[in-house]
This record gives C-alpha cells, sequence and structure tokens, in this order.
C-alpha cells in the first residue's frame, strides 16, 4: 500500500464542509485521524476554509469536488501559498449510464493540481484513468470513509452495517 507524505513543515489540513447533514461525521473522524498522528485539522464551512488558504501556507487541502471556473481559482491560490492538492469528491457513489458528471468531476484541471485523487471505487478510478491515462500514479481506490467510519459502524441500519463488515478494509 502506498504512503503519502507530506513535507515537514505541512502540519495543517485543511477539510471544507458543504452539506454538513453528509459529511460532518467523517470528516471529524479524519480529523480526529490526523490530529493522532500529529497535524492540525481545521474543518469548516467551505467559504470559510477557503478564506484561510489565503493567509495560511504550507498546508494540505481536501479538495471536495471539481466545479469548472471555481475550482481552478482555489487552486491557483493554494499552489501560490505552497499548499498541497488531494482530491476526495463527495459526489462520486452514483451517476447516469453514460458517466457525465463522473467525468465533469473529474477535469484535467484538477487531475493536473492535484496531488493524489481519491476514488469511491475502482469503477470511478477505471473511467477515469481511460479518459486521462497519464495521470495514472494519481490516482488511488479508496473507498470513501463517509461509508466506513466509526460514526457509521455504531448505527443501527442493517444495510451499513453489512457494508462496514465487507468492505471495511477500503478504508482510508
Amino acid at each position: 500500500m502506498e504512503v503519502l507524505i507530506w513535507k515537514e513543515e505541512m502540519k495543517v489540513v485543511l477539510i471544507p464542509i458543504e452539506t454538513s447533514v453528509r459529511e460532518n461525521d467523517y470528516k471529524l473522524y479524519l480529523a480526529e485521524k490526523l490530529k493522532q498522528n500529529g497535524f492540525n485539522a481545521i474543518v469548516g464551512y467551505k467559504g470559510f476554509i477557503n478564506i484561510l488558504c489565503k493567509y495560511l501556507s504550507n498546508y494540505v487541502y481536501i479538495d471536495k469536488g471539481f466545479h469548472d471556473g471555481v475550482s481552478q481559482k482555489l487552486y491557483k491560490i493554494i499552489k501560490s501559498r505552497s499548499g498541497v492538492i488531494y482530491s476526495l469528491d463527495d459526489e462520486g457513489a452514483i451517476d447516469f449510464e453514460d458517466s457525465h458528471t463522473l467525468y465533469s468531476r473529474y477535469d484535467e484541471d484538477l487531475l493536473r493540481n492535484a496531488e493524489k485523487i481519491f476514488f469511491w471505487g475502482e469503477f470511478q478510478r477505471t473511467l477515469i484513468l481511460n479518459k486521462f491515462p497519464n495521470y495514472a500514479k494519481k490516482l488511488i481506490t479508496t473507498g470513501h470513509p463517509r461509508f466506513f467510519s466509526k460514526f457509521l459502524q455504531n448505527r443501527k441500519n442493517y444495510y451499513v452495517r453489512d457494508i462496514v463488515q465487507n468492505y471495511s478494509k477500503v478504508v482510508l
């Protein structure tokens, strides 16, 4: 398994939240794990986190999805502040038959700017890999902590428990 190594001075990780109902649990869990490994994780409203991108330097930004015309500006700011971008899209589980939503979420601007891009499953990774084979080393299938966090493991939903029991080895 590949280990991600950040520069020693990168001790701050910015984790934006847009829809708290579906994002709070796993992003707080991710922040907890980062804290246990010596990082300072800042979890917050996407607009606030994006303001911090302009004032901090040498940080890691956990991108939550590409938006044409918006993401490019943010990536430019992050790069100008010596930031590193990792992508974990929150909209990657379900798509139409022609996969047009996934294709729009994984634009070449994202692939060029992100250090690593994490995918929900092998189907999504393979789809993007076939379109952009030059970025193969950046594309990693990890699953999504939204479905595999300790918060979900404690819920009573039998379907969620079944997913966790059968697929927990692909957790970020």
